[in-house]
């Protein structure tokens, strides 16, 4: 009875350990829950920082874009400007020239069939190369002037000839060579991405499923530049089969014998380390897998005599005192 006792006080010790190791597991499978979620939730924080600074970056540069092309668009139109005054200047001003021939006349100091003035031929490369102030042709690889205008090429000179001379009272010749922008293309910009985000949290806890991982576009291709490649890759996770059986602890140590002597009993057990899932199958606690008992202390107690044989039992009377006629018959009844 007392070692049925104590068995039942240890099985319900046990049941009660067990109970308090599964609550601790399941609130620290939850907290791992809420820590991933939290883990996720940053990661896509970053990402859409990371996303909108690029996409600041990317504005400022499509600005800077536009400012170049403007600037360029202004220095052409500042210099075709410059040369038509100074065609009209040197060239084209008829009605200037009639009114100085008037005056000529008027004065009489110089016939106008004598006034010679200066003319020139139409514009052409003096070289026929395009090269740049060095000398040197501009291409567009590593020399390309970057972060920006990004733009290669570079300046021939254009030259003019004179066809007529000018005498004393004529025009003058204008400069007979000038520099012009040539070649100009815009230099490839490649594409350039930022890192990649840590793996997702997988889709599925069993049976394939997914995880993934992204990353951002920080600066788009230009001009030919080589293209962007992926922005999300996957891979699986979790493949196993949503059965699983359960999985158990080491052998627990052996609990103290039930009895100091004369043969009592000790026992050790297996907890369950992984439960469960689906149709998975795990023994019960009382099962040969989990719990073992055996006989232990099985040696005499100390101080207990025990007798093998019959002995002979001698009791000695003294009569010397006052016993009555049946006292004998008492004491001889007893032995």
């Amino acid at each position: 009875g007392a070692f049925r006792d104590q068995v039942d006080e240890l099985t319900a010790s046990m049941t009660k350990n067990q109970q308090a190791h599964d609550l601790e597991k399941k609130n620290f499978d939850e907290e791992l829950v809420v820590i991933g979620d939290a883990k996720t939730k940053h990661m896509e924080e970053l990402a859409e920082t990371v996303s909108s600074v690029n996409s600041d970056t990317e504005e400022m540069n499509e600005k800077d874009e536009q400012k170049r092309v403007l600037t360029n668009e202004y220095d052409k139109a500042c210099a075709e400007f410059k040369a038509k005054i100074t065609e009209i200047l040197y060239t084209k001003m008829c009605a200037v020239k009639r009114v100085r021939n008037g005056l000529l006349v008027h004065s009489a100091t110089t016939p106008p069939s004598n006034i010679s003035d200066c003319d020139v031929s139409d514009w052409v490369p003096k070289t026929g190369d395009c090269i740049a102030e060095s000398g040197v042709a501009i291409t567009c690889d590593d020399t390309c002037p970057k972060p920006d205008p990004y733009q290669c090429g570079g300046k021939e000179t254009m030259k003019r000839d004179v066809v007529v001379i000018p005498n004393s009272a004529g025009i003058k010749c204008p400069p007979l060579e000038r520099k012009k922008r040539c070649g100009q293309k815009k230099c490839p910009v490649s594409c350039s991405m930022s890192a990649w985000s840590g793996w997702s949290k997988c889709t599925k806890e069993c049976e394939s499923g997914v995880q993934t991982k992204t990353r951002s576009v920080s600066v788009k291709p230009k001009n030919g530049g080589s293209a962007c490649d992926a922005v999300q890759e996957e891979r699986p996770c979790n493949t196993g089969s949503c059965d699983r059986d359960c999985k158990l602890e080491d052998w627990s140590d052996w609990a103290p014998c039930s009895m100091a002597c004369n043969s009592g009993f000790t026992n050790r057990n297996r907890k369950v380390l992984v439960p469960i899932r689906g149709q998975g199958k795990c023994p019960t606690k009382s099962a040969v897998e989990r719990f073992e008992k055996q006989e232990c202390n099985t040696q005499a107690c100390v101080g207990d005599e025990i007798c093998i044989a019959q002995q002979d039992l001698v009791i000695v009377l003294d009569a010397s005192g006052s016993l009555k006629a049946d006292g004998f018959e008492v004491l001889r009844n007893f032995a």
